[in-house]
Parts: structure tokens; C-alpha cells; sequence
């Protein structure tokens, strides 16, 4: 049996699922909801609150083919070694491993870092890359990670849900005999069919924590398979047990006229999650991208917690928005000898912290009315997310274990 990950002073909303908790393994603990802190992101040019932060994701994409990658800036062409390389080069692997020991170090002490793999490839991995991706997530994770798999994209049927399933199977076989840390299993985006059996799976083998892997989709959208998982956690008795993160949201695109967009990815924590990850964005349409000029207007994305809005601002227009709180300074936005990618994403991570923390507090107060002053929440989400409580909370729970796939 795995080990879970340790949860008390639990806390829930009346009328949405907003929820807090202490979570903690060996010695390391956080306080949900929480904004984890991209590993990634972090860089000592520009300086950003994390205090009372205390979850991290490392996000490495790993390939069963090399890749080529060739820049009409770059002489020559770039190669990313595979898996089987590596495992077949030590100095391949030392170097992906210095890769990771790098991001690790931006780890503060006391925090629980997840090291998520990502695995592009036209197969399910082979017994020697099952084994490379639970050794690599384990040594560089506090809490381990099923990884990320392309092919759950191709599932359509029984037949496809089975490889994966096996997959998963043989994978936790191999990170138990490691294993020491609490491991968190992944929910990807999957029929809603292949969702009991998924469940039991974790259950079974008393695994306590879940990763949601939106594939760059936008909670909300995503609503029915968010709420059966919740059902099968207040079935078990576990909503008080158990942590749930979200990785690879959508957080939206703007048009070229657009000054603001809904920021629906911080809704993620009224729907019941306790943990919000990397955002993601959908590559613009090749039409757009030629239309642009060759050197486009230097433009922000910026999340702004007062409205849950994402403004587009020229970096002149920032001054309008820039929060009292923040530790980034109005002179960074303006050096354009610093990476707009670099600002905006330590930025949005800093204040998406700040509000987590924030949210912390109104839990047992009136979310509701909370929500109903942001001027960039639609009532529509509001009550979305009210309906997804109540299904959950207030709705009948079902007697006794029900039957998996695998089980007819």
C-alpha cells in the first residue's frame, strides 16, 4: 500500500466547495488553498512573494523519440535526447538530472514539491521508461506524481482504457518498492466511463491525493468529470481526507481588441480543488500569427484579483492596475532588458498566491457575495459552481462499492 499524504484542520464551505487544509509529509507542509509556484518560472532577476505559499511543481516534458529542433537564430539544430538514450548515456541522463536538481535547489525547505513528467510519445512506455519515470519523479518530488501520458488523448474505448490501466498498474508496482513519500494519482481527461474504475484503482491502493490534467482546458468546461470524482470521494468518506491539484489550465486567449478576459482559472478552487498549478494557453492559429507584425507591441497579460479580470496592458498602462502588494517593481515592466514572459508570469503567480491566501479566510464567510463583486465572474459560473457543491454535498450517496470496469 502507498503512503498518503497527511491532512488536518479541515475546512469547507456551506454552499461551495471552497476548502482549507494543513497537508504535510515528512516535515514539510503547506496551507490550502494555495497557488503552487512554477519551479520553472522562478528567477532571481525579479523577486515575487511566495511566503506563505509551500507547494511547487517541476514540469519536464520526457520523449520516447529524439527531438529537432532547429531557430533561424540558432546555428545549427537542437537535439532533446529520448528516454532510451539517456537510459543508454550516463552523461545524457546526468545532464536531464542537472536539469532537475536545478529546479529542485529553488525549493525552499519546508515545502512539498511535485516533479511531474510529461511523456510525448506514439506509444505507452516500455518497462525501462516506466522505470526511469517513477525513479526520476521519486528522487525530486516530496509528493510523487503518476506522470503525464500523451496517449490518454487516444482513449475511445474499453480496449484503450485497458492499456492505459495497465500502465498505471505497473507504474505504482514500481514506485512502491521505492517508496517512502505519499503519492498523488493523476485524473486525466478521460470519458467520465473510465472514471469509477480509475477511482478504485487509487482507493485500493490508498492513494490520497489527485492531480487533474485540464490539457489546457478551463476548469468549468470540465464540470461533469469533476463532479463525479467529487461524488466518489464523499462516497468513500474522503473529502475531508484527501488533497486535489490542478494542473495545465486554460487560462483563456484575448483578441487583438480585447483590454480584459474572465480569469476562470482561479474559479479551479470554488470547484473543490485545494491547488492550482501551471497555466497553459492554446498556440494562436497560424492566420494570426502571420498577421503579426515581426516585432509585435511589448504587451502584458496580468491577472488582476480585485475583478478577476486578465488585462492586456502596454507596459505604460501597468501603473492603472499594479497592486500594492506586489513585490515587482513598475521600473521591471518598463525594462525591456527583462522578459515580458519572465514579468508576467511571476507576476500572475504572485497574485494568484495572494489571493489564495485570501480565500483562505471567507470559506466559512459568504463566498457567494465574495464572488458577486468581481466584476469578471459571469453569475452563470457562480452558479455552476454552487450546483457542483450541492450534487456533491447535499446529493444521495450511493451504498456500497460500485462495480468497475474491469469487474464484468
Amino acid at each position: 500500500m502507498s503512503k498518503k499524504l497527511e491532512i488536518k484542520d479541515f475546512k469547507i464551505g456551506e454552499s461551495f466547495s471552497y476548502k482549507s487544509m494543513k497537508i504535510g509529509t515528512h516535515g514539510r507542509e503547506a496551507i490550502t488553498p494555495v497557488k503552487a509556484v512554477d519551479l520553472s518560472k522562478i528567477t532571481s532577476k525579479i523577486g515575487f512573494g511566495r511566503e506563505d505559499l509551500g507547494v511547487n511543481e517541476i514540469y519536464k516534458t520526457v520523449y520516447e523519440k529524439d527531438q529537432l529542433y532547429s531557430s533561424e537564430g540558432r546555428k545549427g539544430t537542437l537535439r532533446i535526447a529520448s528516454i532510451k538514450r539517456m537510459n543508454d548515456d550516463q552523461k545524457l541522463q546526468e545532464q536531464f538530472e542537472n536539469q532537475l536538481i536545478f529546479l529542485k535547489k529553488k525549493a525552499r525547505e519546508k515545502d512539498i514539491t511535485m516533479c511531474i513528467l510529461d511523456y510525448q510519445g506514439d506509444h505507452y512506455p516500455n518497462e525501462e521508461e516506466i522505470e526511469f519515470l517513477a525513479d526520476m519523479s521519486y528522487v525530486y518530488s516530496d509528493l510523487v506524481p503518476f506522470p503525464v501520458i500523451s496517449n490518454t488523448k487516444t482513449i475511445k474505448s474499453l480496449e484503450d482504457f485497458s492499456k492505459y490501466f495497465t500502465f498505471l498498474k505497473r507504474y505504482l508496482e514500481i514506485l512502491n518498492a521505492l517508496n517512502d513519500k505519499p503519492i498523488i494519482g493523476i485524473v486525466p481527461k478521460i470519458g467520465r466511463t473510465y472514471m469509477d474504475t480509475l477511482f478504485n484503482f487509487y482507493y485500493d491502493n490508498d492513494i490520497n491525493a489527485f492531480y487533474f490534467d485540464f490539457e489546457c482546458k478551463q476548469p468549468l468546461k470540465l464540470h461533469a468529470n469533476i463532479t463525479k470524482f467529487l461524488r466518489k470521494l464523499k462516497d468513500e468518506d474522503m473529502i475531508e481526507k484527501s488533497f486535489l491539484h490542478s494542473t495545465n489550465i486554460y487560462s483563456g486567449r484575448f483578441l487583438v481588441s480585447d483590454l480584459v478576459i474572465n480569469a476562470k482559472d482561479i474559479l479551479s478552487f470554488g470547484l473543490g480543488f485545494d491547488s492550482m498549478g501551471r497555466n497553459t494557453r492554446k498556440p494562436p492559429p497560424a492566420k494570426f500569427i502571420e498577421s503579426l507584425p515581426p516585432q509585435p507591441e511589448r504587451k502584458f497579460r496580468l491577472f488582476n484579483k480585485d475583478d478577476y479580470g486578465y488585462y492586456q496592458l502596454k507596459p505604460e498602462k501597468i501603473r492603472d492596475i499594479l497592486p500594492k502588494d506586489t513585490r515587482i517593481q513598475l521600473a521591471d515592466f518598463l525594462n525591456t532588458r527583462i522578459s515580458k514572459y519572465e514579468l508576467q508570469h511571476s507576476f500572475n503567480m504572485e497574485q494568484q498566491g495572494f489571493e489564495a491566501i485570501k480565500l483562505r479566510k471567507i470559506i466559512e464567510e459568504k463566498p457567494e457575495d465574495y464572488l458577486k463583486k468581481k466584476k469578471y465572474v459571469d453569475k452563470k459560473d457562480i452558479e455552476t459552481m454552487k450546483k457542483i457543491h450541492d450534487t456533491v454535498m447535499k446529493g444521495k450517496t450511493t451504498t456500497g462499492k460500485m462495480k468497475t470496469l474491469f469487474d464484468f
